[in-house]
């Protein structure tokens, strides 16, 4: 064993071969090249698909859109009509409050009248019995007197 320094001759400098890339580095940087396709492609359908579920959303939301401004139509012209209704019916509740107490009116007078009359006719009844009595006195006394 010697002391002495390794150091290359430089012969053997020169013999040197150069050993490239190892095979290693290639495959990770194919495989990262592949990796990075996959991520494109997926990032590149789910931006499609994304696409086509907002033009899906906001066609559907005109629909709805349109759907509810019809409806609202709907409505106003039912609102409308109620109106309409209400104020045919408050009429006709009016009128037939007024009839209500035009109908009491008259069973008021009718029955006032009833009783005028009942009133009259048994005045006139005791008035023919009175008649009637003294015509018959009279008889009587003719009947004596003949």
């Amino acid at each position: 064993m010697s002391i002495s320094p390794n150091i290359p001759d430089p012969q053997e400098s020169a013999h040197y071969e150069n050993m490239g890339t190892p095979r290693w580095i290639i495959v990770l940087f194919a495989v990262l090249f592949v990796a990075l396709l996959v991520l494109g492609y997926a990032g590149y359908s789910v931006q499609t698909r994304l696409q086509q579920d907002f033009a899906k959303s906001q066609e559907q939301n005109k629909i709805l859109t349109a759907q509810l401004d019809q409806a609202n139509s709907r409505l106003a012209e039912l609102k409308g009509q109620m109106d309409v209704t209400t104020q045919k019916i408050g009429m006709t509740q009016a009128e037939l409050a007024d009839a209500r107490s035009r109908a009491e009116a008259i069973r008021k007078q009718q029955t006032a009248s009833d009783q005028r009359l009942s009133q009259e006719i048994s005045a006139a009844q005791k008035q023919s019995e009175a008649q009637i009595g003294a015509v018959a006195t009279d008889v009587t006394g003719a009947k004596k007197d003949i």
